[in-house]
């Protein structure tokens, strides 16, 4: 038996003990629940980290193909099971692939304990709910390589810094633990007064410095941390999600990120029937952030009451005004999954310069934080050098 932790798609959440992933998904049907996320609560069983990131990546890429081609989602699975040259996907999609062969929707197979981001789920009902599962995994594949490529390039902007930073810890640390003591016990030698060394501030900056640089990367590092945690409750993830849309570079791309995909959502199911107030009930739950997901769910009620999508995006804030008048546009032709597209790729343009910019200036930043911290092990270096000097050079 493994204990296994839930969410639904009410943010509701809980544990339960079954023996398998199986096992616990039928056992939350039978209680009513549809769980979009399930994870086993034992660390080796649990596909996390790159491994997990990457089998899921390359299922997503393999099966959208397949499914183009006119097969079902299990025969795809099947296919991908037996087939599949890396041994992570073949695993993978041997899972799911058995899970769906039991009778359990392709949704509830796939979520972040398996490598999925967390909103994977919502956007293969939307496809389950159009009748096409292709095109939600033409949108989940490039959601996936989007975000990999973003964190590629992340990481290849904070490389050089990084280096640097090391670099000159490096020194300051060889410095006080060989060089420093050395020349601390010569200037004692040559000081009138060996008790009382001339300097000995400098010597205690050097040796400061060693310690307040780990616990100045661990203060920057937190909130890196905090922002990435996956295991916050409902209440925790609402604040952090208002939080980010709130900082200055971060929260507009975001939003620009929330926006494109929740118009292409909803061109996708537009077009493959879904009735709208639906298909913005869908489009709800695949939205990754919950202060958004909350203005689409009451822009919803409006577009169920009667007002237009339009008028009911702009007043609860999800699309500017400018948004909002490409989107009536739609409405007065009567072609408003079209417009949904445009409106799509027209945003997905802005994130992608979004992003080219926040990335640039997460680099330049790097960059400037990298050479204070060199500056300051340099100081503590020559501080402790030359008080040294001047003890031994006293008469």
């Amino acid at each position: 038996m493994a204990d296994f932790r839930w969410k639904d798609r009410e943010s509701r959440s809980g544990t339960l003990r079954a023996r398998d992933r199986r096992d616990a998904l039928r056992s939350l049907a039978s209680r009513g629940i549809e769980p979009t996320e399930l994870v086993e609560d034992k660390p080796s069983a649990a596909r996390t980290g790159t491994a997990g990131a990457e089998a899921a990546s390359d299922l997503v890429s393999r099966l959208k193909p397949l499914l183009k081609s006119g097969l079902t989602a299990g025969e795809a699975l099947r296919t991908l099971s037996k087939r599949s040259a890396d041994p992570n996907t073949a695993s993978l999609a041997k899972e799911i692939w058995q899970e769906t062969a039991s009778g359990i929707p392709l949704h509830a197979s796939v979520g972040v304990g398996r490598g999925f981001p967390s909103h994977a789920s919502a956007l293969l009902r939307a496809g389950e709910a159009a009748g096409d599962l292709a095109t939600a995994f033409e949108s989940l594949d490039s959601l996936m390589r989007r975000r990999k490529q973003a964190r590629k390039a992340a990481l290849a902007a904070m490389a050089y810094p990084a280096l640097i930073a090391c670099m000159a810890y490096a020194v300051l640390v060889l410095f006080v633990t060989l060089l420093l003591p050395k020349l601390e016990e010569v200037a004692m030698a040559a000081s009138q007064n060996p008790g009382m060394p001339s300097g000995s501030w400098a010597s205690t900056f050097a040796r400061a410095s060693v310690y307040l640089a780990p616990a100045l990367a661990a203060c920057i590092a937190l909130p890196f941390l905090w922002v990435g945690s996956s295991r916050a409750s409902a209440s925790s993830k609402a604040r952090k999600d208002s939080l980010m849309l709130n900082l200055p570079v971060i929260g507009p791309l975001i939003s620009l990120t929330t926006r494109a995909e929740t118009c292409a959502v909803l061109a996708s199911l537009l077009r493959g029937g879904v009735p709208l107030s639906e298909a913005m009930g869908h489009a709800a739950e695949a939205c990754p952030n919950l202060r958004l997901k909350e203005t689409l769910r009451l822009a919803r009620s409006d577009v169920a009451g009667g007002e237009r999508p339009s008028t009911a995006l702009l007043k609860r804030g999800f699309l500017p005004a400018r948004d909002a008048d490409a989107l009536a546009a739609g409405e007065e032709s009567g072609a408003i999954a079209d417009s949904l597209a445009g409106l799509a790729a027209a945003l997905a343009e802005e994130r992608d310069a979004a992003q080219s910019s926040a990335i640039r200036i997460l680099a330049g930043g790097l960059m400037v934080a990298a050479f204070l911290a060199a500056l300051a092990c340099a100081i503590a270096v020559a501080s402790a050098l030359a008080s040294a000097g001047a003890g031994m050079l006293s008469p």
